[in-house]
């Protein structure tokens, strides 16, 4: 891509400065504030350790085991790939220990259940002091990055120590418009990097372009493909229904990681497939959960019977046609619930460059699924589906409720739709060993 190309160029030592300073600024600003609400008169102890891992002061596991790996895993949805790879790392590093470092409050909680997983922290601000106090509690032997890295500083000062650094499921992201991500390209993140496995050949190029060694760039595959964890067998599915309260005939319409502004163009298509569907239910999921309670604003003023999938499991009325979740980690199952999918956050751009959400998963289990025309993270896979059926993107309500109907109608535009998703995600199997072996080949030398 130019746009990385171009910023790389333009790394001089005042453009760095410049990203540092804008950068650092804001949590040096809010301190005062910070440290008032969430130590002196903060109750709850995950926000005032929080604070303190945010300035380097992690608390350290009486662990000795080596190697320490530190793994990058910021957001939840690097997080929710990783579960195999937690879990095969630790058969091929049975003696590793193991640290995932997130900076999403919904991934720490969920994190800390996996298997492989010793201990679960919040990434340090990208700042000296804070990385130099991290580094120095924790020890690690190696460090880990999954998908982006957005500390160059963190990076800068492990590669100072000589802790070797990898990169998997490397992609080189479309949005470089985003200031996070233009400031560790300026800041030359790539350079302190000692292997790199990416998800596809244009990504590698991509890294070579910017001047990362060819032998250092190896393309492995993407570790969202390799989710044979969130498969449901019939009895699982039946289990998840019971708890619904569905009919094992019901036709389901599951919405993944609804962006705000994106809930009334939904409502409005379930309601219009509904009229067609009497029984269809709709399992609608918002991107974060700390924006359920809009979403249940906007149902409660169009009327809808609604129930959140938590106050479903304290003993709530089941059998309710639209069902709210409200928990973290479990979507990418419930996927397998559904007749049809939608991918949220692609009828309107989370960036400026549209690169929509995660359509690996109800790929996975062989779902027809439909999308928003902001996809460009994803243009691969939807240009094959688009070749099946062009119907398959949708840009508003009519649209969307439409062919909601036809797939549940037709049974052989929904056959063909549901052959191509298993194809595509049977394809790509084997990532995450490949990238065990991949990390394991560079921690073990």
């Amino acid at each position: 891509m130019i746009e990385q190309q171009h910023l790389a160029k333009a790394s001089t030592t005042w453009e760095r400065f410049k990203c540092q300073a804008t950068y650092a600024v804001v949590p040096y600003l809010w301190l005062p504030i910070t440290f008032t609400k969430r130590v002196v008169f903060g109750r709850d102890p995950y926000w005032r350790q929080y604070f303190f891992d945010k300035w380097g002061f992690v608390r350290t596991l009486n662990n000795n085991r080596r190697p320490h790996l530190l793994i990058l895993a910021i957001s939840g949805g690097e997080v929710t790939q990783a579960v195999s790879f937690f879990k095969k790392l630790r058969v091929a590093l049975p003696s590793a220990r193991v640290t995932v470092v997130v900076d999403s409050c919904d991934a720490h909680p969920y994190a800390k259940t996996l298997e492989g997983v010793d201990q679960v922290v919040h990434s340090p601000w990208d700042m000296l002091g804070p990385v130099r106090r991290f580094l120095n509690r924790l020890k690690p032997t190696a460090i880990v990055a999954i998908q982006n890295c957005f500390f160059p500083v963190l990076l800068a000062e492990a590669s100072h120590r000589g802790l070797p650094i990898l990169l998997v499921n490397g992609v080189m992201r479309p949005e470089a418009g985003d200031m996070n991500y233009r400031r560790t390209i300026i800041m030359g993140f790539y350079r302190h990097l000692k292997k790199i496995g990416v998800r596809e050949e244009c990504d590698r190029e991509e890294f070579i372009n910017l001047g990362v060694s060819p032998e250092a760039v190896k393309v492995i595959g993407n570790l969202k493909f390799d989710l044979d964890h969130i498969r449901l067998t019939p009895e699982e599915r039946s289990t998840y229904l019971a708890e619904l309260g569905w009919g094992a005939d019901d036709p389901v319409f599951v919405v993944g990681s609804v962006h705000l502004g994106e809930e009334e163009v939904i409502l409005a298509a379930y309601q219009r497939a509904r009229a067609a569907a009497p029984r269809l239910r709709l399992l609608l999921a918002p991107r974060w959960q700390h924006e359920v309670p809009l979403i249940e604003e906007v149902l409660k003023a169009k009327g809808i019977i609604y129930q959140r999938m938590t106050a479903l499991r304290d003993g709530g009325p089941k059998g309710v046609g639209v069902v709210v979740l409200d928990t973290f980690g479990e979507l990418s199952r419930l996927y397998g619930l559904a007749s049809v999918v939608f991918i949220g956050s692609s009828l309107i751009p989370i960036t400026e460059q549209g690169i929509g959400h995660n359509i690996i998963e109800p790929l996975v289990h062989g779902i027809p699924v439909l999308f928003g025309p902001h996809m460009s993270l994803w243009r691969n896979i939807t240009a094959e589906l688009l070749g099946i059926w062009d119907g398959v993107e949708v840009r508003n309500a009519e649209e969307l409720g439409d062919r909601v109907v036809t797939i549940l109608n037709e049974r052989a535009v929904s056959q063909a739709l549901g052959e191509r998703a298993a194809a595509i995600a049977d394809a790509n199997t084997g990532v995450v060993d490949r990238t065990v072996a991949f990390v394991t080949s560079a921690v073990n030398r």
